[in-house]
């Protein structure tokens, strides 16, 4: 995809930078599931683009024109259709893959107890390695369960993510972990301060009572105030949080982690919960 064409269905200035770039493709995503006939599959193509544009100065840096040349050579000499039926196996093996794992998971979902409450890590205060890692993502649930003795079950998904975006920045992660917290809907999240300041104005999340947190120890500098699109004044909708949880795990040395709450959680007492908890 040509870089112009890009912009215009991409819908933005060519002067945008690229946490713009990235708060506008979520914003894709949101229209999408109101209006399923928008094209994601183009307005990805023309997000990754301008992503690589930026970066690389160039539409697609990955294929060089000696790679095009040998994927060209490849296709004289052997027939699309074999390519055709490897595909279509392939195809069959995944969707069969697909509903048998589906059904053992909703076994094994039948069989646990009631789920205490569900956290998205979103940001870069732990490695890439970690993001969409399921060893990892136990282990977090396993020290929080650790932590509040009287919950059964902790759901956690470590998205990684970050607003500083250079030449070894990942694109396609990039792209997987917007969707990701686009599509999520868990009781609450854990972000870096970039992260925070990015989506926060843009969300309905839950607002903490000053007062309340004070009362229990809280001090001001670990309150994160912010003022969403219908607020006329600021309010507290983060509150750092340690990092107790990633007890045997890698974190980034130097970025904080803020708890935030949806307002429509599902667990919202017991979210509240662990903001408290995780104070020491």
């Amino acid at each position: 995809m040509k870089i112009q064409e890009a912009y215009k269905i991409f819908d933005i200035s060519k002067d945008a930078t690229e946490e713009e770039i990235e708060k506008h493709y979520l914003m894709w995503i949101k229209k999408n599931k109101a209006d399923p006939s928008i094209n994601m599959e183009e307005k990805s193509k023309a997000y990754e683009t301008i992503l690589n544009y930026k970066r690389y100065g160039t539409e697609n840096p990955e294929i060089t024109e000696t790679k095009k040349d040998k994927i060209a050579h490849f296709f004289r000499y052997y027939k699309l259709h074999t390519i055709g039926v490897i595909i279509g196996v392939i195809i069959i093996i995944s969707v069969i893959n697909m509903v048998v794992d589906h059904r053992q998971e909703q076994k094994e979902l039948a069989s646990l107890p009631p789920l205490d409450v569900e956290i998205m890590y979103y940001g870069s205060f732990f490695p890439s390695r970690l993001s969409a890692n399921e060893e990892a993502e136990q282990q977090v649930s396993q020290n929080i369960e650790d932590s509040m003795p009287t919950w059964n079950r902790v759901n956690t998904i470590l998205n990684y993510n970050t607003t500083e975006l250079n030449e070894s920045t990942d694109v396609g992660m990039q792209q997987r972990s917007v969707v990701i917290l686009a599509t999520e809907r868990p009781d609450m999240y854990v972000m870096d301060e970039g992260s925070f300041r990015l989506h926060v104005p843009d969300q309905a999340f839950y607002t903490f009572d000053q007062e309340e947190l004070e009362a229990v120890g809280i001090e001001e500098d670990r309150l994160y105030f912010a003022q969403a699109e219908e607020d006329t004044e600021e309010k507290i909708y983060g509150v750092e949080i340690s990092a107790q949880a990633f007890e045997g795990l890698d974190t980034i040395e130097g970025e904080k982690m803020i708890a935030i709450i949806r307002n429509d959680a599902e667990n919202l007492e017991n979210a509240l919960e662990f903001v408290l908890e995780m104070q020491d």
